[in-house]
């Protein structure tokens, strides 16, 4: 298999959390929206909360493919620098928002904070990978001997 077929073929993988991933947590969220727990959804800016959750689970996923790009270089230091800084940032947020907000704020904070995390994971990526990046399935023809495998 030729480099440029094996980089695509991964690639093609490393898409495939964000294509299941995104409308499962949209219907999750939906779901824990809708439902009527007295526990859960009596807690104050529960459904802004649950909002904030899923779109920091989309920005999780979008960073998947790049993430697995990285892996797949072998660039272990921008992970790290990906993830620590990601990691701070959220405990910043997250921290500042609980000093400054008043007591019912607490879960947004924790919400925010998580988005936060999101963020910088897909930022700090997108800033190593850029437009050189491709969110779009390649069709990848891989050959042995005596038979062709068609994979996307």
């Amino acid at each position: 298999m030729s480099k440029a077929a094996s980089e695509d073929l991964i690639t093609n993988i490393s898409i495939l959390p964000v294509l299941f991933g995104i409308p499962i947590a949209v219907l999750a969220a939906l779901v824990y929206i809708m439902s009527n727990s007295f526990t859960t959804s009596s807690q104050p800016h529960f459904h802004a909360c649950v909002v904030i959750y899923a779109v920091a689970s989309f920005l999780e996923l979008a960073s998947e493919p790049l993430y697995v790009r990285a892996q797949n270089q072998m660039r272990f230091e921008l992970r790290v620098q990906a993830e620590g800084s990601a990691v701070v940032t959220k405990t910043l947020v997250t921290v500042a928002m609980l000093v400054a907000a008043p007591s019912d704020w607490a879960l947004v904070s924790f919400a925010t904070g998580q988005a936060v995390y999101g963020l910088t994971v897909l930022t700090l990526y997108w800033c190593a990978y850029g437009r050189a990046s491709r969110f779009l399935l390649k069709k990848v023809s891989v050959s042995s001997p005596g038979k062709c495998v068609l994979c996307l």
